[in-house]
């Protein structure tokens, strides 16, 4: 018999959709969780604060570590006013091969940061395997006087392997907004192979490791930190493409290349720099990425 969260795909395989919502408060000088609803394998365990009770380090957990054809999850996120949160993930995510069906793999992430308050949302790779049919949606949306630092990479197939993308699609739609009002907006739409930009110059130029991240908004400093960050010594010898400039009150960073862990590296240094101008405070790395 089948349990409230699964059901059937048109082959009578299960499929096990899962919903977590998180709210975040910080009725005095801790943030604190002050309400958890998980329905399937979605989690979080204890909060973490590393770096002061007014900063609190959450680690998302998701035991399969992989998303098959018709799997749904849905994450909603509510920092309240003043509170800080930095969200991370133990492990990369992975898309699989899509069933015959071809039915669809969701994933929903909707995050809305009270006014004052900062949070960072820093999930590791998701490896998107040839065959899949998945769409992810991002939606940040922020308040008055509040920040936000994310990134987002993705790996389609494994580069290490060889093991490219050659069959399938992959949808990303990734929305910042202030106040409802959309101030930064990235999408990457692949079709099969005919229509896909895997191999465009316009398009992925025939690299499988694509990222972005993204800072702010900053009130002042934010010319001197791209200095200072195109400054950095590895990103001359790179093999690969990387850029940061400034969109409005954001820096927007970009990787591209074959190497989700050189993304990372690259991301972490730029985040080293920005981070005490933007939250006023030094780089922490989660205690989650060393194990």
């Amino acid at each position: 018999m089948l349990t409230e969260l699964e059901s059937c795909s048109s082959d009578g395989s299960k499929i096990w959709p899962a919903y977590l919502g998180l709210t975040f408060d910080m009725p005095g000088k801790k943030t604190r969780l002050i309400k958890s609803v998980h329905k399937g394998p979605l989690y979080v365990q204890k909060l973490f604060y590393p770096e002061g009770l007014e900063h609190a380090h959450v680690y998302l957990l998701h035991p399969p570590g992989g998303i098959v054809s018709g799997d749904h999850l849905r994450i909603s996120v509510d920092v309240g006013e003043n509170a800080g949160v930095f969200l991370t993930t133990p492990g990369a995510s992975r898309i699989y091969r899509a069933r015959k069906d071809v039915s669809v793999q969701r994933v929903v992430f909707d995050l809305t940061i009270g006014a004052n308050a900062m949070v960072e949302w820093f999930p590791l790779e998701t490896i998107v395997f040839s065959g899949a049919c998945s769409q992810i949606s991002t939606k940040i949306n922020l308040s008055e006087g509040s920040c936000f630092a994310g990134w987002d990479i993705c790996s389609l197939g494994m580069p290490a392997s060889f093991s490219g993308f050659d069959l399938g699609s992959f949808k990303q739609k990734y929305v910042l907004q202030k106040d409802g009002m959309p101030v930064y907006v990235d999408r990457l739409e692949l079709c099969d192979q005919e229509n896909s930009l895997l191999s465009k110059p316009a398009g992925l130029q025939g690299f499988m490791v694509s990222g972005f991240l993204i800072l702010g908004p900053f009130v002042d400093g934010a010319d001197s930190i791209i200095s200072r960050m195109r400054e950095i010594e590895f990103m001359a010898k790179s093999p690969h493409l990387m850029s940061i400039s400034r969109v409005g009150n954001f820096l927007i960073g970009r990787y591209l290349g074959n190497s989700a862990e050189h993304a990372k590296k690259i991301f972490v240094n730029w985040w080293k720099l920005a981070r005490p101008i933007l939250m006023l405070r030094e780089f922490c790395e989660p205690r989650i990425w060393l194990t």
